[in-house]
């Protein structure tokens, strides 16, 4: 990880590693046709979730001062959720002027706006004290969350690793997490024709357990298609 130094000297810490990783592959189709939906956190796509979000889904198991979580792109950040033991207003001047003045374009990739591109970017922003992290990938996500113990903390988790919701969903099952979920693989220059790419989409069946830890349990093909880029 690299340590970026923020104005004012307030220090950009970089979040230490779980290890998480996607870690075992059986391509069982059944499995999908055995998914039972019933009490299922419905997903229609990573966009509307994250725009939802707030508190009372996220719920950190040691509380910072502050957290924000973002949707970044091209024409800056939107707040789209915080909590934490302080109001915003209640930080530090320089604090709170050093958050409102960082913005990035890191995180779980999201479509937003039109045409098949990722085009922005879902991070969370942390203060305890004077030191500020951000969290922006899906082992920086597990060491801000602790335990998974909401499903839309599995819901982040899953995106954070590259994976995205069309018409998705989360069941909870004790302490692990079904998730009905879509991933795109980036096939090689020569698949199409100069100035385009091909992706390859597949429709994932993922078990997430309260550590984090991210199981495929099924996998299946649904489209293959070049897009200009």
């Amino acid at each position: 990880k690299r340590l970026r130094t923020l104005p004012l000297g307030l220090a950009l810490v970089a979040v230490a590693s779980f290890g998480l990783a996607a870690c075992t592959y059986t391509f069982n189709e059944g499995a999908f046709e055995t998914f039972d939906v019933q009490n299922a956190l419905v997903i229609s796509d990573n966009l509307s979730f994250v725009e939802d979000l707030g508190e009372a889904h996220i719920q950190p198991d040691t509380t910072p001062d502050f957290w924000e979580i973002r949707i970044a792109g091209e024409n800056g950040y939107q707040t789209i959720g915080m909590g934490g033991s302080k109001a915003f207003s209640e930080l530090p001047a320089a604090t709170a002027e050093a958050v409102q003045s960082l913005e990035l374009m890191e995180g779980a990739p999201i479509f937003c706006g039109d045409g098949p591109r990722f085009a922005c970017y879902v991070y969370i922003i942390s203060v305890t004290g004077d030191a500020i992290e951000v969290v922006s990938n899906a082992d920086e996500l597990v060491h801000f969350l602790g335990t998974i113990d909401t499903p839309s903390e599995a819901a982040l988790v899953a995106m954070a690793d590259n994976y995205y919701f069309s018409d998705g969903w989360i069941r909870q099952d004790g302490t692990r997490y079904t998730v009905l979920a879509t991933a795109i693989e980036k096939g090689q220059p020569w698949e199409c024709t100069p100035g385009s790419v091909k992706l390859t989409t597949y429709q994932v069946l993922l078990e997430i357990g309260e550590l984090g830890r991210i199981d495929v349990v099924a996998r299946k093909h649904l489209e293959d298609r070049c897009v200009d880029f």
